[in-house]
């Protein structure tokens, strides 16, 4: 029985120990980094950062869904023409909106 609890307890004391030391690591990680890099990362075209849940990037996905669907059904050059223009605007506002999220998150780290 005593040696039950003894294999208790060390089980208990080396968990606490690496749980302590997991966070201690991540807490390394979570370093902030200047402005110019946390905005560079968050607009970079290889980010992984989407914001699926703001409502204005579900806007703007739902917007270009309908430009891909007209554009399926579209034979007409001159339509096609202003499809395309319209995705491209669609995407300019896109990335403008990423911008100013990424700006506004990275707005409290430090400059240097």
């Amino acid at each position: 029985m005593q040696t039950l609890n003894m294999k208790k307890n060390l089980f208990l004391f080396l968990l606490a120990s690496t749980l302590s030391s997991l966070s201690f690591h991540a807490a390394a990680q979570l370093k902030p980094t200047t402005k110019q890099e946390c905005n560079r990362r968050c607009n970079s075209s290889d980010s992984k950062v989407d914001f699926p849940a703001n409502p204005v990037t579900i806007k703007h996905k739902e917007r270009l869904l309908r430009i891909h669907e007209a554009r399926k059904n579209e034979t007409d050059p001159e339509k096609l023409k202003a499809l395309d223009k319209a995705e491209e605007e669609e995407m300019d506002i896109r990335k403008d909106d990423r911008e100013q999220m990424c700006r506004s998150m990275c707005r409290h780290n430090p400059e240097e």
